[in-house]
C-alpha cells in the first residue's frame, strides 16, 4: 500500500516549548518511524535542543525549573547530569532553522502541533523560513479544534485530522511521484487556493503502528526525574482515546469529531505492546516506562490481568495516570504488583461545586481521599494533578483546592493555570460569559498566565496561588498569613521569606495537617442525610453526569467488565446520553453507603 518507487526527503519538526518539554513525543515518533521503514530519508528540527533566553518563547520557565522552584517536584540529586542546553535567542532559533531547511531543502515539512503554545512556535518557525520548495503538513491534537482555519493559513498545504500513520505516508509517497495529493482520507488539501474537504477515515486500529524512531531526537529527552534520581524513560501507547469528555480537554472536540469511524477507545495487542518495550530496551537502554494512556485502567478486566502477567516478566517499573474513582484496593494492588511506582492523578480541584458542574468530574471528594490512601498503602507514589483559575472559581475555591490536597498527602503536587483551548466546552462558556476574546489563541505555557478577566479574582491573584500552592499545603496553617505575603506581593522580601520556607518545608511530603477549608468547615466531617436528601442529591449528580461517566461502571473502574460488557459501554463516548433515561437506581455511587456530605 505504501511502496513507492520514488522517494522524498522530509523535514519533521517538534516546535515544543515551555511545558511540554522533556518528553519524547510519541505521534511525530512513530511517524518518523514509518516514513523510514518505506524508505523516506527524514531529518528533524526539535526546538527542545535549545534554551530559548529572549523573544515570545524565552525559556527561564521550563517544567523542570519552575516545579523545583515552587516545591512541585523533589529536586534532583541522583542519576544522569543532564548537559546544558545551547543558549539561543528567539530569533536565533528562527535563523537556525531557516538555514536547516535551505540546507536540507525538503519535498515535504511535517509539523505535528500538539497544543496551543506549540502552534505559536510553527507559526514563528514558518514565517521565517524562505525555503519555498516543500508542501506544509500539519497534523496533532491542537489542529484537530482548528483545522478550517488553518487549512487556509498561505504556507499550509494540508491538515491532517485523525490518525496519520497511514495518510502521511500516502501524502509523501504522491509528493515524491509527483502525483495529485488532492484527495487522501483524513486530510484537508490546498492546492492553487482551493480547498478539498476529504472523508475522514475509520479509527486506526493499533494492531501493526510503527515502532517510535526516536534515534534523532534530543538525548536530553529521554531522561526525567522520579523522586530526586534521573532516569532514563521509554514512552509507551497501550490505548488510543479518552473514554471521558471533560469540558476543558481536546478530548472533547475529537469525541464529536471522530463519532461513528469506529471503537474511540483502541487497545494494542498484549504481545505487541511487550515486543515494542523490549525493542526500546534494547535500543534505547531504558530504565522506567511512562505509559501514555490517558486513562490506563479504561481497559477490560480481562486484557488488564493478561497484560500484568506479562509486564512482570519485563521487570520495569513503570508510571501511569489514573482517574481518582478507579483507585480502588484492587486495583492498586494489581498495578503494585506488576512495578507501578507512581501514578498522575487528575484531582483539578478540592472545590465540589467547580469539580462536579464545572468541570463535570462527579466524584465527591472522600472517594479522592481513600483512593490516595489505597495507592499509598500499596506502596504506590502519586502526584496530585490540579488546575486554578477557571470559570467562576474565587480564592475562596482555591483554597477548598489547597484543603483537599492536605488531605490526600500526595507525594507531589502539581498546579497549573486553567486555559480555554479552542474545540472545548469551556472556551465557550467564558466568551459567553465576557471572560476572553474570541481571538485568544492560549498560546501561553499552562503553568503560569491565566488569560481570563473575571470580576471575582484577578490574573496576579491567580498567579499568587500558582506559585504559593505547594508550600500552602505543606507548611502547617498557622504560617498561612506569612506564605500570603508571597502570595499577595512578588519582591525581594517575600522571595527571601518563601526561600526559607522552601528549605524547612520543601521536601514534606504527605502533610498530616487537618483543620478547616474555605468553605468554613474541615474535610474530616462525615454528615449524614436523610433518604430525601440522598435522592436529591442523586438527581442533581445525575442530571451533570455525561457520556462515558453514565455507565453503571462509572464508581468502581472497569475491574467487573468481561470484554462483551465493555464493548457495550466503549461506544457511549460517542453519544450523548439523555439523563431522565437513567436509572437512577442501579447507579452504585448513588447508594445510602456511597453519599456522603463535606
Amino acid at each position: 500500500m505504501f511502496s513507492s518507487d520514488k522517494k522524498a526527503k522530509v523535514m519533521f519538526v517538534n516546535p515544543i516549548v515551555g511545558v511540554d518539554e522533556g518528553v519524547l513525543p510519541m505521534g511525530p515518533g512513530i511517524l518518523i518511524g514509518g516514513l523510514r521503514q518505506i524508505g523516506h530519508t527524514v531529518k528533524l528540527f526539535d526546538t527542545t535542543k535549545y534554551k530559548i533566553v529572549s523573544g515570545h518563547r524565552e525559556g527561564d520557565h521550563g517544567p523542570k525549573e519552575i516545579n523545583e522552584k515552587y516545591l512541585n517536584f523533589v529536586p534532583v540529586t541522583e542519576g544522569y547530569k543532564l548537559k546544558p542546553k545551547p543558549m539561543m535567542t528567539e530569533q536565533e532559533v528562527l535563523d537556525q532553522f531557516d538555514y536547516e531547511v535551505n540546507e536540507f531543502k525538503p519535498d515535504v515539512i511535517a509539523i505535528t502541533v500538539l497544543c496551543s503554545h506549540n502552534w505559536g512556535m510553527t507559526k514563528l518557525l514558518m514565517n521565517r523560513c524562505t525555503y519555498k520548495g516543500a508542501k506544509v503538513i500539519l497534523g496533532g491534537k491542537h489542529i484537530f479544534t482548528m483545522y478550517k482555519e488553518v487549512i487556509k493559513v498561505p504556507w499550509v498545504d494540508a491538515v491532517c485530522i485523525g490518525d496519520g500513520e497511514i495518510s502521511l505516508p500516502i501524502f509523501v509517497n504522491r509528493i515524491a511521484e509527483g502525483k495529485d495529493y488532492k484527495t487522501i482520507g483524513n486530510l484537508w488539501t490546498k492546492i492553487d487556493g482551493e480547498i478539498t474537504e476529504n472523508r475522514l477515515n475509520s479509527l486506526l486500529r493499533l494492531d501493526n503502528t510503527p515502532y517510535p524512531d526516536w534515534t534523532d531526537f534530543d538525548e536530553r529527552l529521554f531522561y526525567k526525574p522520579f523522586r530526586g534520581r534521573m532516569y532514563k524513560y521509554g514512552y509507551v501507547e497501550i490505548s488510543r482515546g479518552c473514554p471521558f469528555r471533560c469540558p476543558y480537554c481536546h478530548n472533547e472536540k475529537e469525541h464529536d469529531l471522530f463519532a461513528g469511524l469506529g471503537r474511540f477507545m483502541r487497545n494494542k495487542p498484549i504481545k505487541t505492546v511487550c515486543d515494542e518495550i523490549r525493542f526500546m530496551q534494547e535500543t534505547y537502554g531504558i530504565e522506567i516506562i511512562k505509559f501514555l494512556d490517558e486513562e490506563f485502567l479504561a481497559k477490560p478486566k480481562k486484557y488488564l490481568t493478561e497484560f500484568a502477567a506479562e509486564y512482570k516478566k519485563l521487570n520495569l517499573p513503570f508510571l501511569i495516570a489514573v482517574r481518582p474513582e478507579r483507585m480502588t484496593k484492587k486495583n492498586a494492588k494489581l498495578l503494585a504488583d506488576m512495578g507501578c511506582v507512581q501514578a498522575s492523578v487528575g484531582v483539578e480541584s478540592g472545590n465540589e461545586y467547580i469539580r462536579k458542574e464545572i468541570y463535570k468530574r462527579g466524584m465527591d471528594n472522600e472517594v479522592m481521599i481513600e483512593g490516595f490512601r489505597n495507592f499509598r498503602e500499596a506502596g504506590i507514589n502519586t502526584t496530585s494533578l490540579n488546575m486554578i483559575g477557571g470559570p467562576y472559581e474565587d480564592a475562596e475555591m482555591i483554597f477548598d483546592t489547597i484543603e483537599l490536597n492536605r488531605h490526600l498527602k500526595a507525594d507531589d503536587v502539581l498546579c497549573s493555570v486553567f486555559q480555554p483551548y479552542r474545540g472545548t466546552s469551556l472556551r465557550d462558556l467564558c466568551i459567553k460569559e465576557g471572560f476572553m476574546d474570541d481571538k485568544e489563541e492560549c498560546e501561553e505555557t499552562t503553568l503560569e498566565n491565566s488569560v481570563l478577566t473575571m470580576p471575582q479574582i484577578t490574573n496576579n491573584e491567580i498567579w499568587g496561588f500558582r506559585r504559593t500552592f505547594a508550600l500552602y499545603i505543606r507548611a502547617p496553617k498557622w504560617l498561612y498569613p506569612v506564605i500570603g505575603l508571597y502570595r499577595k506581593w512578588d519582591n525581594t522580601f517575600t522571595r527571601f521569606i518563601f526561600k526559607i520556607l522552601s528549605k524547612k518545608y520543601g521536601n514534606r511530603n504527605g502533610v498530616t495537617y487537618v483543620g478547616h477549608g474555605g468553605n468554613g468547615r474541615g474535610w474530616t466531617e462525615r454528615l449524614s442525610f436523610s433518604k430525601a436528601e440522598i435522592q436529591e442529591q442523586a438527581q442533581k449528580r445525575k442530571e451533570m453526569f455525561i457520556d462515558y461517566e453514565q455507565s453503571i461502571e462509572f464508581a468502581g473502574g472497569f475491574e467487573d467488565l468481561s470484554q462483551k460488557e465493555f464493548d457495550k459501554v466503549a461506544h457511549k463516548s460517542q453519544t450523548k446520553v439523555d439523563p431522565d433515561k437513567i436509572d437512577i437506581e442501579k447507579l452504585p455511587i448513588f447508594s445510602n453507603n456511597s453519599v456522603s456530605g463535606g
